[in-house]
């Protein structure tokens, strides 16, 4: 799992001054859309998150840019439906705010996401759910907890991959043996 969390911290750690969804800042962001150009890391992200999910689970549902491609990709690859959440209902045409399968109480439905923060798009899907179709679920599954929100406010299990801390750990491992690989290429 190190080797996964050292490919992913590669490609989406960037250092800086952010400001995060949740509206608080931080000297990190993790791009986490960045694997999208990167099939192969993407295909491993979300086989270790299925493994992470409820193994009875016959529904994904993703909300957002950061949750919809993690649950549409496992939901083909592991042939359970998909469901996508709408940040708002639409105003033509059918006015769904929740699109491809709907999940009734008979499902096993899994959320997943891509950094767990506050929870606040977990939230939101859980909320559409429960209003619009009185469903449970089962798990809640994050590629990245960052350790700044409590999960336990899901109410329900959650599982992640990954502490933002870790990658972080291993992105700064990486850039200092590089760093150590060009001064010795340097001095030769």
């Amino acid at each position: 799992m190190e080797n996964l969390g050292r490919k992913i911290a590669s490609i989406v750690v960037e250092r800086g001054k952010f400001i995060l969804r949740s509206g608080k800042e931080s000297e990190h962001y993790l791009d986490m859309r960045r694997l999208y150009a990167h099939p192969d890391l993407f295909n491993d992200v979300v086989d270790a998150l299925w493994f992470k999910a409820n193994q009875r689970t016959t529904c994904v549902i993703g909300k957002g840019l950061g949750g919809i491609p993690l649950a549409s990709v496992m939901a083909s690859r592991h042939k359970v439906k998909l469901c996508a959440i709408r940040d708002e209902q639409k105003g033509y045409g059918l006015q769904k705010q929740i699109e491809g399968y709907t999940p009734n109480r008979m499902d096993v439905v899994t959320i997943v996401d891509d950094v767990f923060t506050t929870g606040s798009s977990m939230k939101e899907a859980r909320d559409v759910l429960q209003r619009e179709k009185n469903v449970n679920i089962a798990k809640y599954v994050a590629v990245v907890n960052r350790e700044e929100g409590d999960p336990n406010s899901l109410g329900g299990e959650f599982d992640y991959l990954f502490t933002g801390r870790e990658l972080l750990r291993y992105f700064d491992e990486e850039r200092q043996k590089n760093s150590i690989k060009l001064r010795k290429d340097k001095i030769q």
